[in-house]
């Protein structure tokens, strides 16, 4: 069985991008696919925190790729749901990982629990490049803010010439005013060049979960819709971008229509 490798990344921080990959697996799982969800970050993994299961690790990526203990041992699964397992990152790597040396780590947890697809979280840099060079996706995240939209076009011109990458556009806003903010990101996405795979609309009751150590889950809410599209764009179906906007005058195929020309 080949495993679908998906990359997600930003150029800036603080756009959600570890929220994107957690979220992202989550839905990829509730498909009932098996899936390793990895923390790459080199500055400090989050992924833990954000899953709700930080208290209860005892190794991390750094022993698999010391090869100090078994893949099984380092591949935790989460709760939340089933078939999706946690390869939790390293507090600090002691020197960025080769690509034979990851490649090598992470092809042993694919084995060690049968995953049909691996989401890679990682800050934009070598190690991300290194993955995106080994996976079938590559998903840069922006919010709708002119700095984390630069951030991405730089992101997109340094992705290896084969890259399928996309665009994901997240925390977009969902509330009145939404229509003064579409001009502001159209010249962007322009630059950006980047086929637009999916619009997340802002949540805060995502956000306060988030904030409360509460796990991810995916609900009935237009944030949890959209990911489930997503997964299913991702999966080769025919899913739209999936916005629904309530209390706006603005209609969902225009603002599409708008972003994407």
């Amino acid at each position: 069985m080949q495993t679908k490798r998906i990359l997600v990344t930003s150029g800036a921080g603080g756009v959600g991008k570890s929220s994107v990959a957690a979220h992202l697996a989550s839905a990829l799982a509730e498909r009932g696919a098996r899936v390793l969800l990895a923390d790459l970050c080199t500055t400090g993994r989050s992924l833990d925190l954000l899953v709700a299961c930080a208290p209860s690790l005892l190794y991390d990526i750094g022993d698999l790729l010391g090869s100090r203990i078994d893949a099984s041992r380092v591949a935790v699964p989460l709760k939340e749901r089933d078939g999706l397992f946690l390869l939790p990152g390293a507090f600090k790597f002691e020197r960025t990982p080769t690509l034979p040396e990851l490649l090598r780590a992470i092809r042993v947890a694919e084995e060690a629990i049968g995953a049909e697809y691996t989401v890679f979280d990682s800050h934009f840099g070598t190690l991300a490049l290194r993955a995106a060079s080994v996976s079938d996706l590559t998903l840069i995240v922006t919010d709708t803010t002119p700095a984390s939209l630069r951030a991405a076009a730089e992101a997109a011109l340094s992705l290896p010439t084969a890259t399928d990458g996309k665009l994901v556009v997240n925390r977009f806003p969902c509330y009145p005013g939404v229509k003064s903010r579409i001009p502001s990101v159209l010249p962007w996405l322009n630059e950006i060049r980047l086929p637009l795979i999916a619009i997340l609309p802002d949540s805060l009751t995502i956000a306060e979960s988030e904030a409360a150590g509460d796990g991810i889950s995916l609900k009935r809410d237009n944030l949890s819709r959209a990911y489930r599209s997503l997964a299913a764009r991702i999966a080769g179906e025919n899913a739209p971008l999936c916005l629904t906007f309530k209390k706006l005058k603005i209609k969902r195929r225009r603002l599409i229509k708008s972003l994407i020309g």
